[in-house]
C-alpha cells in the first residue's frame, strides 16, 4: 500500500537563514546538521516528518521568547514600584530627557 505522503512533493524548508543556535538546530529552518545534510536522500513521508518535527522547535523558540519578553517586562514593572518603610508604594518613572528652558532672569535695576 502506498503512503499518502509520497503522492505530495515536499519543498526544502530551508529560508537561506543558515545560521546554528546553541541547541544545533538552524535558525531559519530548524532542522539539525542531520535533517539538512541528508534531506536529498530522505523519502517523501520522511522529508514531511523532518518539516513536521521543524513546526514543533519553531514553536518551542517563539514560546521561550514571548516567556522571556513577558518576565522582563515584569520585572521592569517591579523595579518601577518599591515600596518605603510604611508599605506605601513609590512608583519610580523612567527619566525623561529633560529639556532644558531658556528663561530670562527680569533685570532689576537698582543701580
Amino acid at each position: 500500500m502506498i503512503d499518502q505522503g509520497e503522492l505530495f512533493h515536499t519543498p526544502n524548508p530551508c529560508r537561506s537563514i543558515c545560521t546554528v543556535n546553541n541547541k544545533g538546530f538552524c535558525k531559519g529552518c530548524f532542522r539539525s546538521r542531520e535533517e539538512r545534510f541528508h534531506w536529498n536522500e530522505f523519502t517523501e513521508y520522511q522529508k514531511h516528518l523532518v518539516v513536521q518535527l521543524c513546526q514543533v522547535r519553531e514553536k518551542r523558540v517563539e514560546a521561550a521568547r514571548r516567556k522571556k519578553l513577558l518576565k522582563e517586562a515584569q520585572e521592569r514593572e517591579q523595579q518601577k514600584a518599591q515600596f518605603d518603610l510604611f508599605g506605601e508604594a513609590i512608583v519610580y518613572e523612567e527619566a525623561q530627557p529633560e529639556q532644558e528652558a531658556v528663561e530670562e532672569s527680569p533685570q532689576i535695576g537698582l543701580f
